[in-house]
């Protein structure tokens, strides 16, 4: 509700031991009543692994914003 982001580029990196990378950008544009934020552009890599059940990496924005931080991600099982 208080932004919008949208990918600009992605690109997926085979890794030697079966799993992947996942390097993306993107673009985020806060709405008008969050004015104290500014527009920014960020990257996010993450390393999967072979059965893409885990996704681990980092995310960083550029200028007018720097922040940074982990992310980790996890498939679940689907519930009825």
């Amino acid at each position: 509700k208080t932004s919008r982001s949208h990918s600009i580029a992605a690109a997926l990196l085979e890794e030697p031991d079966g799993g992947f990378r996942l390097v993306y950008t993107y673009e985020n544009e806060p709405s008008p009543q969050e004015s104290h934020l500014l527009r920014h552009v960020g990257t996010a890599r993450l390393r999967f692994d072979a059965e893409a059940q885990v996704g681990e990496g980092d995310y960083f924005t550029g200028r007018d914003r720097y922040t940074f931080g982990m992310m980790k991600l996890t498939r679940g099982v689907p519930t009825a």
